[in-house]
């Protein structure tokens, strides 16, 4: 009898415990990517500004990767989740990354705007989690990194390099144990209140000033004799404008007893593929200012040789003055690997004073003055002995 007992309340235990939930993840009706409880889409902007209306669109792209696997930010379980989001750009192909290509672009992709940073560039990036069942509550926090490249990716920006997709997992409390996706944030950094899904970019980035500016010295130097300068810009994009404040020099030279011939000083250089190329004048206390130089565009300039005979040439660097080599006294030349800030390139042209005959001016007056004074002594003298002569 006791044998029969306890072999029925054995019995009775087994058919209880296989009666109880398997465990509390069973307990719920996940989120998935099926029917109405469903976790889908996370939508972010990409504007990248182009700096003038005329700035052309660089061969830039950005690749934009998502977490395959969650951080659990509060209760919940890695192993709670299966599958994984993809991303796409635009109507692309989606994967664990995308890529963003400007260099596939056309005219047709810009919105131009005659005001600075006004003409975009915008995409759409779509986060999808159609694929992804969470099956338990709690906050999962996904991670969308941006990386750019080509060959111009130097000269542009890569806002918020990092963006954090937090999903919020909820338990209704529902008779039927339904889970629900109550919300999705994007921030800029972990758990950050401020939400931001939009990207916006430059290019290009970091734009510094270089200035030219000519003096001379020496009493036989010309104020109004004009020097010619030439100046090129390297590792440029092609079709880039840059302005040139004439503000302190002409657009128009005159001409004048040292150059006869009148120039011109552009308001804008334009690169032609990888450099641009310009010829500029000056006289004595003018200058000019190249501005928006995209940081890392090598510059030279170089003083004509033909237009400073005669003249002891030197220049010296202010501002930014790494990676520059000058050799103006040598060749008229300063060059620059790099502009990273504003440059100032001031050169300066002096003609020391010429004597005549090896006699510096000084001493010849000092001898004019003494031989006058010799004569004059003479004449009286030689009148004095004239009336002592009929005196006599």
């Amino acid at each position: 009898m006791k044998k029969a007992i306890l072999f029925m309340l054995a019995l009775m235990l087994a058919l209880g415990t296989a009666a109880l939930p398997a465990g509390a993840a069973s307990a719920y009706k996940p989120v998935n990517g099926a029917g109405g409880n469903t976790l889908d889409t996370v939508l972010l902007s990409e504007t990248l500004q182009l700096q003038w209306q005329d700035t052309p669109i660089p061969a830039l792209i950005y690749t934009y990767s998502i977490s395959q696997t969650p951080e659990i930010v509060s209760i919940g379980a890695v192993s709670a989740v299966a599958g994984a989001p993809t991303v796409q750009v635009g109507t692309a192909a989606a994967g664990a990354s995308a890529v963003l290509d400007y260099s596939a672009k056309t005219e047709a992709d810009v919105t131009r705007a005659s005001v600075e940073n006004g003409s975009t560039v915008t995409d759409t990036i779509t986060v999808n989690f159609s694929g992804v069942v969470f099956s338990e509550p709690g906050i999962y926090r996904y991670t969308l990194t941006k990386a750019k490249s080509g060959s111009d990716a130097d000269a542009a920006t890569n806002d918020d390099p990092s963006k954090f997709i937090d999903v919020y997992i909820s338990d209704e409390n529902d008779a039927d144990g339904k889970l629900s996706a109550t919300a999705v944030a994007v921030s800029n950094a972990p758990g950050s209140s401020t939400k931001d899904s939009a990207y916006t970019d430059q290019y290009p980035k970091n734009r510094s000033d270089l200035t030219i500016a000519k003096t001379v010295s020496g009493s036989q130097a010309s104020r109004e004799q004009y020097f010619r300068f030439s100046v090129t810009l390297s590792s440029t994009v092609n079709g880039t404008v840059y302005p040139v404040d004439l503000t302190n020099a002409e657009a128009a030279t005159q001409a004048t007893v040292y150059d006869s011939e009148t120039h011109t000083n552009p308001a804008s250089i334009t690169a032609a593929g990888t450099t641009a190329a310009q010829d500029f004048y000056l006289k004595h206390g003018q200058s000019i200012v190249i501005r928006n130089i995209t940081t890392g565009i090598a510059y030279t300039v170089v003083e004509d040789a033909s237009s400073s005979a005669g003249y002891m040439v030197s220049a010296e660097v202010s501002g930014d003055t790494q990676g520059v080599t000058n050799t103006a006294a040598q060749d008229g030349t300063v060059t620059d690997t790099a502009l990273d800030s504003a440059a100032t390139v001031t050169f300066t042209n002096a003609k020391p004073e010429i004597t005549p005959t090896g006699v510096s001016l000084p001493t010849g007056a000092s001898v004019i003055g003494i031989l006058a004074a010799a004569a004059l002594a003479a004449a009286l003298l030689a009148g004095r002995r004239r009336k002592e002569d009929a005196a006599g």
